[in-house]
């Protein structure tokens, strides 16, 4: 076999990647899907070195086990991709994930934590304020997008959700959860061709009626009130896995029953419309507007109706709807 630089890269990535999630405790899924993902691009190095070499005069059996690896990384993507969204009392969520490809770059976290809030409550001694402790359970909801597409992407796509998964356990809001996915991800993203990845991500507290929102390069994030008026969620933070030491801003914003807090990737909003315009921000807000009296399980597909050219779209799409009750 020729050498390869590109395999060796990636042989390296898989080495290195899962001693980094084994040390780290990660889940068995996310270090499955990670070696699941390394393999496919690797046979698809391969393959595509093969189709550049001239014919042979013998006749060959057509390689099959590019496409079966293809077929396993992008089934146990879309696994990761459809898991059941946890339950939070207050709480309700939607979610639509295409990928421009067999596999893509975008991935979608969402999990519960569970908090202590304290309380004033009334003491028997003057001038002594004493708290009460009560536990709440709160959402934790983060959407992402790998730099380029196929299975390199997918790749980081993999590493990207176990280490948000694992990293949230630990890191209480979302701009220290980012600050620590960025400096893991560092040493590794050095050795891939991927270059970055943005993200948000959004703590939940339905009881309480508000969220945090922290952002790395990726577009904000916004609140659909019941009147129909938008806020977008915005928080200061560069790309992740570019500079290690960086920071990352929390920023919290208020409530109200009926809100529904919207979470994209570029993808939806970089359509285009049949001149050639680029539909923006903009247009996806009025999609979400006009279906705002359909339930929260049709409010996805309503909204999407307005998109003519969403099954030829050229880059991953994901939306998430989270609706406060």
């Amino acid at each position: 076999m020729k050498f390869n630089l590109r395999v060796v890269a990636y042989l390296l990535i898989y080495v290195a990647g899962t001693l980094f999630l084994t040390s780290r405790n990660a889940s068995a899924i996310t270090v499955i899907v990670f070696g699941l993902v390394t393999i496919g691009t690797i046979a698809a190095i391969l393959s595509q070195n093969s189709a550049k070499r001239p014919p042979r005069r013998e006749t060959r059996k057509p390689a099959t086990s590019t496409d079966r690896d293809l077929r396993i990384a992008q089934d146990v993507q879309q696994a990761l991709l459809n898991l059941p969204v946890p339950d939070v009392a207050g709480i309700k969520v939607a979610k639509y994930c295409k990928a421009a490809t067999r596999i893509g770059g975008d991935f979608v976290i969402i999990q519960t934590h569970e908090g202590t809030n304290l309380n004033p409550n009334e003491s028997r001694i003057p001038g002594v304020i004493e708290f009460k402790g009560t536990r709440s359970h709160f959402m934790g909801l983060g959407v992402g997008d790998v730099a380029g597409h196929g299975v390199p992407s997918a790749l980081i796509m993999a590493l990207c959700t176990g280490l948000f998964s694992d990293i949230s356990a630990i890191e209480k809001t979302p701009g220290a959860l980012l600050a620590k996915t960025n400096s893991q991800l560092s040493s590794l993203l050095i050795h891939s061709d991927i270059q970055y990845v943005t993200a948000t991500y959004v703590m939940i507290y339905p009881t309480e009626r508000r969220l945090v929102v922290a952002r790395a390069g990726h577009p904000p994030a916004f609140i659909v009130h019941s009147n129909g008026e938008t806020t977008d969620l915005n928080a200061e933070g560069t790309l992740l896995g570019m500079f290690p030491s960086e920071e990352y801003e929390s920023v919290t914003y208020p409530l109200q029953s009926g809100d529904r807090v919207v979470l994209y990737t570029d993808g939806i909003i970089e359509l285009r419309d049949n001149k050639g315009h680029e539909l923006g921000i903009d247009f996806l807000k009025s999609a979400i507007i006009s279906a705002g009296s359909k339930s929260i399980d049709e409010i996805i597909p309503a909204a999407l109706t307005s998109y003519k050219g969403i099954d030829s779209a050229t880059d991953d799409i994901t939306l998430v709807v989270v609706e406060v009750s």
